[in-house]
């Protein structure tokens, strides 16, 4: 049944315990708001990656051509060079759909407690 709406309805729990489906603006405000966060939090890894390598860089002989071909190795650990961390390295929480690493034992958006098998 199509109801019009691009995006599922989520259906909520109100302060005073009433059943309520948010809106797809009201999605849409949120999936911005958390977009902004992502990237916060990107800027913020990316910040004490920096400072770790300035540390390393200090306090030993590695150079920057080693630190690429251990970067390239990590890449290509899926066989593909895509600049990211290889596919078996995520999965995606049963609950809330989102991508969530391999290490973790739950959700760490929606706090589901995650099966490893």
């Amino acid at each position: 049944m199509n109801s019009g709406y691009m995006f599922k309805p989520r259906i909520a729990e109100n302060d005073s315990g009433r059943i309520e489906a948010s809106s797809p603006q009201a999605q849409a405000r949120r999936a911005q708001r958390e977009i902004e966060l992502l990237g916060h939090e990107v800027q913020r890894l990316y910040m004490i990656t920096e400072a770790m390598w300035l540390l390393l860089k200090q306090h030993t002989d590695f150079s920057e051509e080693q630190l690429k071909d251990i970067v390239n190795e990590i890449d290509l650990k899926d066989g593909v060079r895509s600049h990211l961390a290889p596919a078996s390295e995520v999965r995606q929480c049963s609950s809330c759909g989102r991508t969530i690493s391999i290490r973790h034992t739950s959700c760490i958006f929606c706090g589901e407690f995650i099966c490893v098998k």
